[in-house]
């Protein structure tokens, strides 16, 4: 029986679940027996972010994803970081869905570099203008970002970080899981799990060859629940906000099509 059948989601104030002809979904709790059984999480369970979706999204990534700079800017920013990653040709947001209502996500950049320059390219403005008012707005945190990254972003903006003229071979596609985040009440349920395996769906579809990304060590992170997935920790390190993280990857290859034209997924040891 699948989770949708098993719990009663409703709106926090306690009417009706949204559908998916609301205006936007509502952050949900639920109503019904603890320990209920994992979802299987279909494909169509899990789909490119609707519009409706998108401030749920961004208020989820603040509250339950805070760690780095942009959620700090608050939700306003968000909104906008978010909409020009979608706007970005190598940009996607995934949701997972149950019952129509919206349970998680998962923010990807299916080839990081070309992403970064793209936005580079194209929203510099719109991105920067905002974050410096929102930087105006929280003085301790401008004072954190001039230490820790405004030197960095100074060289970018300016376009004095242009990369180098590309050698002979072309670089090599990597796809990263910029963040997931799942609700609460349906955490252990298979939901991260259908959400990055679409992410490394659509990694293969776009022609990555490696999947990348970085969460915090010990308890705060999920390390172990990569490494049950087969991704490979490849180090760790202090960020700029002084946390300790931790990268993994995973080396993707599509051997042969399925019968529906998919690519078939195979994860090789990172080398």
């Amino acid at each position: 029986m699948s989770l949708s059948h098993e719990l009663a989601l409703t709106r926090r104030t306690g009417h009706p679940a949204p559908t998916s002809a609301s205006p936007r979904p509502s952050r949900v709790r639920v109503v019904g027996p603890a320990g209920a059984a994992r979802p299987d999480l279909r494909d169509e369970d899990v789909g490119e972010v609707e519009g409706h979706e998108r401030d749920w999204v961004a208020e989820l990534h603040v509250t339950d994803l805070p760690h780095g700079l942009f959620p700090r800017l608050g939700v306003a920013f968000v909104r906008r970081w978010h909409r020009a990653h979608l706007a970005s040709p190598h940009g996607t947001c995934l949701v997972a869905r149950v019952g129509g209502v919206p349970v998680g996500f998962a923010l990807c950049s299916l080839d990081r570099r070309a992403h970064v320059d793209w936005l580079l390219a194209h929203r510099r403005r719109e991105l920067a203008l905002p974050a410096a008012a929102a930087l105006l707005r929280r003085p301790r945190l401008a004072v954190d970002f001039l230490r820790t990254r405004g030197a960095r972003y100074a060289r970018r903006l300016a376009g004095r970080g242009a990369r180098p003229a590309a050698a002979a071979a072309p670089p090599t596609a990597v796809a990263v899981l910029d963040a997931i985040v799942v609700e609460e009440f349906a955490r252990g349920r298979g939901v991260g799990t259908a959400l990055v395996e679409a992410f490394l769906r659509r990694a293969v579809e776009a022609g990555a060859e490696r999947a990348e990304l970085v969460t915090k060590a010990g308890a705060a992170g999920a390390a172990g629940f990569y490494e049950r997935r087969g991704w490979t920790r490849t180090g760790s390190h202090t960020d700029r906000d002084g946390e300790e993280v931790v990268t993994f990857r995973v080396d993707l290859t599509a051997d042969h099509r399925t019968t529906t034209g998919r690519p078939t997924l195979r994860l090789a040891p990172a080398r």
